[in-house]
């Protein structure tokens, strides 16, 4: 199925260039039907030192009228240089590689979530450490 999603932009997307860029992906199935995607792309300065956040899943759907899900139990792992830390199902904290804690809760999340009303929807979870900052996106749709 990935082979059949197209990427599309508005402007010259760089991988290169920091910044954040508007994309749309779209697939279309044997019927001729077409379901399509707009989101936002971030690119970050490869100089900086990035922490990588890793999700669970990146797409959630949700029912209207439901209660928020903890966006922070889909972080799966957070890489910060060398130190990996890897978090099992429902645990508040993750030990590093190196013998340091992590906890779930040092995750800043931003979100526009509006559960009372369909649509898609962008959540940012944020790691910064001392020497590492990282921003993952979590896009949820409420139908």
């Amino acid at each position: 199925m990935t082979s059949k999603v197209k990427v599309s932009t508005d402007s010259t997307l760089s991988t290169r260039t920091a910044g954040v860029y508007q994309v749309t992906f779209s697939v279309t199935n044997s019927a001729g039907d077409t379901a399509s995607l707009s989101t936002e792309l971030e690119v970050y300065d490869p100089d900086y030192n990035n922490a990588d956040i890793n999700l669970s899943s990146y797409l959630v759907y949700c029912q209207v009228g439901d209660d928020a899900p903890d966006y922070r139990s889909y972080v799966e792992s957070v890489v910060a240089g060398s130190v990996r830390y890897t978090f099992s199902e429902g645990a508040a904290s993750a030990t590093g590689s190196d013998g340091s804690t992590l906890r779930r809760t040092a995750l800043r999340v931003r979100s526009s979530v509006d559960m009372d009303t369909a649509g898609v929807y962008q959540v940012y979870l944020t790691y910064q450490g001392e020497d590492y900052q990282g921003t993952t996106l979590l896009l949820v749709v409420v139908e």
